[in-house]
């Protein structure tokens, strides 16, 4: 949901994150900052709405070398690695997660390929929302 995962969905879904992140992927999405909102059908199948534009987000692909890592990190952007909550901020947190709590964050990073991005915390352009 806008970018994080809603734990306490995945929870009474019985969803891992392990899971979650293989379905995202097979779907083609990279990072949780694609992801606007996704919904569990009752078919078992994962239905996506995507940002129209990319945001900062979460990276969802196994560990990549470090140079890789900085190709792709959003400067000034840090990810929590729980529930892929993102705040600006110059240097790692060390602050709780506004939304899960935990203490642990990553840099966020953006889509392979985009150089454009949006405020992690900008609100949707109104001509989006009526699209």
């Amino acid at each position: 949901m806008d970018g994080r995962l809603a734990l306490e969905h995945l929870h009474h879904a019985e969803l891992s994150r392990d899971r979650t992140f293989s379905e995202l992927r097979s779907m083609g999405v990279q990072h949780l900052g694609e992801v606007r909102r996704a919904w569990l059908e009752p078919s078992g199948r994962v239905s996506l709405l995507l940002y129209k534009q990319p945001r900062a987000g979460l990276w969802l692909l196994p560990g990549q070398n470090e140079a890789f890592s900085k190709r792709i990190a959003v400067e000034g952007c840090f990810a929590c690695i729980n529930c892929g909550f993102v705040i600006q901020s110059e240097s790692s947190p060390e602050t709780e997660c506004d939304y899960c709590h935990h203490q642990n964050w990553r840099p966020a990073v953006k889509r392979l390929g985009t150089e454009k991005l949006y405020n992690p915390h900008e609100k949707e352009q109104s001509s989006e929302a009526s699209e």
